[in-house]
């Protein structure tokens, strides 16, 4: 489903892509680099399947920035090694 998902999005217009609200999110603070790019705020939403698979996606000023497919029984706080955190696509 991620693939579908379109770098620019709005949250409404992912939500509608997956059927409803997201079930899940947080946000991420980054202070930028001085004289080189501002502060962002990333809000990411996760959406759960039946299965135990969920696509967690980052959201940049209303506009879709980054998209993760996770499969089942993967840990979101595990970014290492072989974790499908390393299929997340950026612009």
């Amino acid at each position: 489903m991620v693939e579908k998902l379109l770098y620019g999005m709005t949250y409404e217009q992912v939500a509608e892509k997956f059927g409803g609200e997201s079930d899940d999110m947080g946000s991420e603070y980054d202070r930028g680099t001085a004289g080189y790019t501002s502060p962002t705020v990333t809000v990411f939403h996760v959406w759960k399947n039946p299965d135990g698979s969920r696509a967690r996606v980052g959201f940049v000023n209303g506009k879709l920035e980054s998209k993760t497919y996770l499969g089942r029984g993967s840990d979101p706080e595990d970014a290492g090694g072989d974790s499908p955190w390393e299929k997340e696509y950026k612009l």
